[in-house]
C-alpha cells in the first residue's frame, strides 16, 4: 500500500512538472499563428505613418476605439465601441469640408475631472462641460464657452487650434483655467451660478500658454 502511495505521489509530481510545459506548446503555437496572421494582414495594406497625413479606416485612422483591456491598469474606460462620433475627431480632414471644420469638428485637446464628477473639456475652439452621471458610456455636453467670446484671440492659421489645456482646483468645480496658444495666455472661467453657462471672468493675454499652472 505504501509503495502504491509513493508511486502515485511520484506520478503526480512528474505531472506537475510536465503539464505546464505541455500546455505551453500549443499556446506558443497559437500566438505564433496570430502573429503571422497580423503580419499578413498588415502587409496586405499600404499604410504610410512616416509623417503628417490622413489615415484611412483600413489603416486604423477612424473610427477610434476604447483603450485595449491590456492597457487598463486601475482605470477601465466606459466608452462604447466604437467611440461615439460626437467625441471622435479621427475622421476630421482639414482639406475635406465634408468632415467639418476646426470650429465644428470634435477635436479635443485636454480634459479635467472635477470633484463633483463633471468633466471640463478643452476643445480646440471652446471650453466645454460634460455630464457623465446619467450614463458614463454616453456623457452629455451641458455647457460651453467659445473662443470667440475671449477678448483676445489668435487669427489666421493660429486660430485653428488655440485652446490646448484645462485645469481645475481639487476641491471645487466653480472655476477653471484654460491655456490658449499664440500669445492669448490664460482664461479664467467661472461656473457659477450655473455650470451650463460658463463665463470668462479674466484673460491674461500676452504669452502663449501650453499648460495652465496647477490650481489650488
Amino acid at each position: 500500500m505504501q509503495a502504491q502511495l509513493r508511486s502515485l505521489q511520484a506520478h503526480a509530481a512528474v505531472q506537475c512538472q510536465v503539464a505546464p510545459k505541455a500546455r505551453l506548446a500549443p499556446l506558443v503555437a497559437a500566438l505564433l499563428v496570430a502573429s503571422l496572421a497580423s503580419v499578413s494582414m498588415a502587409s496586405a495594406q499600404t499604410c504610410d505613418r512616416s509623417g503628417c497625413g490622413f489615415l484611412t479606416a483600413q489603416c486604423g485612422g477612424t473610427p477610434t476605439h476604447p483603450v485595449p483591456q491590456a492597457l487598463w491598469g486601475n482605470l477601465q474606460p466606459a466608452d462604447s465601441d466604437p467611440v461615439p462620433a460626437e467625441r471622435d475627431g479621427t475622421s476630421f480632414h482639414d482639406v475635406d469640408p465634408t468632415t467639418g471644420t476646426y470650429f465644428t469638428a470634435p477635436i479635443f485637446a485636454d480634459i479635467a475631472a472635477t470633484n463633483t464628477g463633471f468633466l471640463y473639456v478643452a476643445h480646440v475652439q471652446r471650453f466645454q462641460v460634460w455630464d457623465p452621471h446619467t450614463d458614463p458610456t454616453k456623457p452629455m455636453k451641458v455647457g460651453e464657452l467659445d473662443i470667440v467670446q475671449f477678448p483676445t484671440q489668435p487669427s489666421g492659421e493660429n486660430g485653428k487650434t488655440p485652446i490646448n489645456s484645462v485645469a481645475v482646483p481639487p476641491d471645487t468645480d466653480t472655476i477653471a483655467a484654460v491655456g490658449v496658444d499664440f500669445k492669448s495666455g490664460i482664461g479664467i472661467i467661472s461656473l457659477t451660478p450655473d455650470r451650463t453657462k460658463p463665463r470668462l471672468v479674466y484673460q491674461g493675454h500676452g504669452p502663449s500658454t501650453s499648460s495652465p499652472p496647477c490650481m489650488k
